[in-house]
This record gives structure tokens, C-alpha cells and sequence, in this order.
């Protein structure tokens, strides 16, 4: 055990150094390191008292102000800030209001800033030229599908080692084996959880949603990847998006199987294939369905226990006969009701932005609230009803950005919906930073593909 945490933190080091050299070479060179090691290190990762995550964004932000400053248009100024002007900044006001001490409001808003919203100022600054959206789209696609299909194995071995190995390295204590429990190990027929390199599949399942929209939805990614000889840029976008329909079903999460499938519906139909086309793969992928359906028990199961239960996601009857647990109608009728009452005399204002957590820590799942399975019970409890609507200007503000990015307008919303849907289903899990990186990447791709016409 000394042996692999002292490997760890050497590796840690290492990819310290390597980062900063990177960033001395060029600041796009440092966010493709920064967004690698989002996907293949885990987050329990720590470089001295800070995480490693947040190690690298300092190094990017101290390099970004010494070197790249003044270099963009007052446009791009404005676009950079917009996180802190249109959803930090308000709810640091609106937590004027609120019981939580304001210095610890001050704290956790910070943290939320630097690890949440500042990679999107940084991808703003950093991405100048086609050559860097070609280099980020590689480190990107690359970064997941290694991961995606460490994932793959880990569900089928119903471990993760690499969190595990971590964890043990840098003494984390939170919960980084539940999924994997004899508690929670069957989830209808799938007897593990994809987790990737986070600790929790929830927020791995909001994150390969938002890769999936990125991949299925982006118009240029085909021409910013390589060709090989054997597996051309069409077949490597093909097994991104592959690997990620595989880890959005294993993760079990109707939080994200749901918009998952309501996006690839609106996708076909959306494609304009033709009618004749249209008929002729449905008939075949019916037929094969229902042969599985016929022949195979497990494949029979699976449908029952996952497919099923998403498509008709209201229905919690049929999740209780299938053995799924997480809130029914019920339940999350009680904790709307629950957290209203909460917010009573704080209604507009809420009760200070970190109040969910100071409750839980108290409470745990003994309230009605539970953990505030929802971005509108985080935000009403800790902003009140206008923190709701700072937070629906946000995201309003952030589709406008990416608003000429897609080829097809219903595309921006489809990208920027099927997240919006997951954190209103089951709060930000870790996930807001990736949303916001893509979304950056998407505006930029735009602006510079737009100037090159």
C-alpha cells in the first residue's frame, strides 16, 4: 500500500510538472492537459492541500494573465466573464439574505467559481486557431473513450480499482465503494454501476451525457479528428459516441437514460433519413429486438429493468417491480412540499447559498428534503425563487453563446435541454465544469470556423 500511494503521488507530481510545462509552451496546450486529466484522474487526486484539478486551473489562470490578458476582443471579454457576472455574482448578493454565515457563503461560492465556471474562461482564452480546436478535439475524444472503456471494465468486474487506488493514496472518506456494494449491486439486470473515474455514477452519467451531446450533435467534430488507415475520423467519432451510449445505459440513472433517449429520438427525426430508410431499420432493429425478447432471458430482463422503466420514466410502479430504486412521485412530492416549508420566510432570497449541505450534514436522509435530488430544491432552499430564475438566466445565457454552433438550430437546444433536464432531475453532480468546457469549445469552434469561410 505505501508502494502504490508513494507511485500515485509521483505520478501526481509528475503531471504537475508536465502541466506546467505545457502551459509555457502555449495556454491551449495547457487545457488539453487540464481537460485530460478531468477525464482520466479522479478527482480525489491532491497536489499538496489543493486538488489537482484546482492546481491546474491556477497554473492556467497565473499563465493567462501574465501572457494572454489583452488578447482577446471585448466581446469575447464579456463572454469569458458571464458565469461569475450572470450566476456567481447574484447569488452571492441574494446570500446577504440568508442564516448561513456569510464568510462560509463566500467560501463555498468561490470554490463553486473556481472549479465550475472557471475552466469556461479559461477555454475562451485559450482557443485561438483551428490548429488548437483540432488538438482539443483529439485530447477530448482520446481522453474518453480510454476511460470509457476502463469503465466498461470495471462494471464488468464490479470494482474500480482506480478509484479505490487513489482513495487509499490520498486518504479520501467519502462513499467511493457504494456502487459497488452487495447493498446496491443489482440495478434490474445490470449487478454494477459504470463510475468511470469519478466515485459515484450519477455524476459520471451526467458527464458522459453531455460528452454524448457534444459527439452526436457537433458539426465539425468529423473534420477536426484523424484518419487513419484503419479506422477513419467517421469510425473514431462512431466509437466515442458508441462508448458513450454504453456507459449512459450502465450507469442505470434515469436522470440520465432519460434525456439520453429523448435527445437520440429528437436526433433521427431530425436527420431528414428517408421515409423508406427510416422503415426499413426499424423493421430490422424490431425484428432483432424481438428475437432477443424471444430467445434471451438476460436481454429480456435487461429491457424489462432499464429500457422500459426510462422510456416510461413517470411510471413508479413499474420501477418498484423492476427493483429500481431512487425518489418515486411520492417522494419527491414531499421533498417540494418539505423544502417550501423550509424556505417560508425566506421565500425570494432563500437561505443562504451551502444551506443544503449544512442540512443534510445535520439530517441526512431523516427529512423530507433527503439530499435535494433536484437543482430547483438546491437552488430555492439556498437562493430562494429568484436564485431559481438566476440560475434559468444562466443557462439562457449560455445556449445564446453556442446559439450558430450546431447546423441545426434545435440542435443547441437538444445540447444545452438534455443537461438542463439531468441537473433539474437530480442536481449538478460534479458535472456543471464539463457542460461548461464543451460550451465554451463549442463557441469558439464557431467564431473561428465562421472566420475561416
Amino acid at each position: 500500500i505505501i508502494q502504490e500511494r508513494l507511485m500515485l503521488e509521483l505520478l501526481v507530481f509528475a503531471i504537475s510538472i508536465v502541466h506546467i510545462a505545457l502551459c509555457l509552451k502555449s495556454i491551449a496546450y495547457g487545457c488539453a492537459c487540464m481537460i485530460a486529466v478531468k477525464l482520466l484522474i479522479p478527482v480525489i487526486a491532491r497536489v499538496g492541500p489543493v486538488s489537482l484539478n484546482t492546481f491546474i486551473l491556477i497554473v492556467l489562470c497565473f499563465f493567462i494573465f501574465i501572457r494572454n490578458k489583452h488578447t482577446l476582443k471585448d466581446y469575447w471579454r464579456r463572454i469569458a466573464v458571464f458565469p461569475f457576472k450572470y450566476l456567481a455574482l447574484p447569488l452571492a448578493v441574494l446570500g446577504i439574505a440568508g442564516v448561513v454565515p456569510y464568510i462560509n457563503q463566500i467560501k463555498g461560492l468561490v470554490q463553486f467559481s473556481v472549479t465550475e465556471l472557471l475552466p469556461f474562461l479559461i477555454m475562451i482564452y485559450a482557443i485561438k486557431n483551428d490548429k488548437d480546436i483540432k488538438m482539443l478535439t483529439r485530447v477530448i475524444v482520446c481522453s474518453y473513450i480510454v476511460i470509457g472503456i476502463y469503465s466498461i471494465f470495471s462494471y464488468i468486474i464490479h470494482f474500480n480499482p482506480l478509484i479505490l487506488s487513489f482513495a487509499t493514496a490520498f486518504n479520501y472518506e467519502g462513499e467511493y465503494f457504494y456502487d459497488y456494494s452487495e447493498e446496491s449491486a443489482v440495478r434490474g439486470v445490470l449487478t454494477s454501476r459504470a463510475t468511470g473515474n469519478q466515485t459515484g455514477s450519477i455524476s459520471w452519467g451526467q458527464i458522459t451525457l453531455v460528452l454524448l451531446a457534444w459527439g452526436l450533435l457537433s458539426p465539425n467534430m468529423k473534420k477536426n479528428l484523424p484518419d487513419f488507415k484503419v479506422l477513419k475520423a467517421g469510425g473514431i467519432r462512431f466509437l466515442f459516441v458508441a462508448i458513450a451510449l454504453v456507459n449512459a445505459f450502465m450507469t442505470t440513472k434515469r436522470s440520465t437514460l432519460v434525456p439520453v433517449f429523448f435527445m437520440i429520438f429528437v436526433y433521427i427525426v431530425r436527420q431528414g433519413i428517408k421515409v423508406k430508410k427510416i422503415m426499413c431499420y426499424s423493421m430490422i432493429a424490431f425484428l432483432l429486438v424481438g428475437l432477443c425478447y424471444s430467445f434471451s432471458e438476460t436481454f429480456r430482463d435487461f429491457y424489462e429493468s432499464n429500457i422500459k422503466t426510462s422510456i416510461f420514466f413517470w411510471n413508479d410502479k413499474l420501477a418498484e417491480q423492476q427493483g429500481l430504486s431512487g425518489s418515486n412521485k411520492e417522494m419527491r412530492l414531499h421533498q417540494v412540499v418539505y423544502v417550501n416549508n423550509l424556505i417560508e420566510n425566506h421565500f425570494f432570497m432563500g437561505l443562504g447559498y451551502g444551506y443544503p449541505e449544512i442540512h443534510s450534514q445535520k439530517y441526512g436522509n431523516n427529512s423530507d428534503a433527503l439530499f435535494f435530488e433536484s437543482l430547483y430544491l438546491y437552488a430555492i432552499a439556498s437562493s430562494g425563487y429568484i436564485g431559481l430564475f438566476i440560475w434559468l438566466l444562466f443557462f439562457y445565457v449560455n445556449m445564446k453563446t453556442t446559439k450558430k454552433s450546431f447546423a441545426n438550430p434545435l440542435y443547441n437546444y437538444l445540447f444545452h435541454g438534455s443537461y438542463m433536464l439531468s441537473v433539474f432531475l437530480t442536481n449538478i453532480s460534479l458535472s456543471l465544469s464539463y457542460y461548461m468546457i464543451l460550451s465554451a469549445f463549442l463557441a469558439r469552434d464557431r467564431y473561428i470556423n465562421a472566420k475561416a469561410l
